[in-house]
């Protein structure tokens, strides 16, 4: 409870660059813990997680230092990124016949929107309003 009366104090750019920290960092941590599980098991493929992992925390550091363009980047790789993939889901023979496509879409949303909202609170922390982002 302490914790949460000291977030209330802080000024609103501060607690959306805490938000969008944790909506990045909380994944970015999973991945690496995932990794380690499975390099531990043995099993040598748990390293193509650490890049992943990685990228996104070093993301989530980056918008502390410089919010505007974390967000931006976050913002437009998130929507390109979902993208990509719901057009190999519409496009692939052996995922479209699995499932409807509004389950694809709710699953590309739980995967993609952390860092499209992570994205969008940097850009609202950085002083962005409506749309601009170019330097003031």
């Amino acid at each position: 409870m302490k914790l949460l009366a000291r977030l209330r104090t802080l000024p609103l750019s501060t607690r959306l660059k805490v938000a969008a920290t944790a909506l990045v960092g909380v994944p970015a941590v999973m991945l690496i813990a995932i990794a380690l599980g499975e390099m531990a098991d043995g099993e040598v493929t748990g390293v193509q997680h650490l890049p992943q992992g990685g990228l996104l925390l070093l993301l989530a550091a980056a918008g502390w230092r410089y919010p505007r363009q974390a967000g931006a980047f976050l913002l437009l790789a998130g929507v390109a990124v979902l993208a990509v993939w719901l057009v190999w889901v519409v496009g692939s023979e052996d995922v479209a016949g699995r499932a409807p496509l509004l389950g694809w879409v709710a699953v590309g949303l739980v995967l993609f929107s952390p860092p499209i909202l992570a994205g969008l609170l940097l850009l609202r922390s950085s002083g962005v309003r409506g749309g601009s982002f170019l330097p003031r």
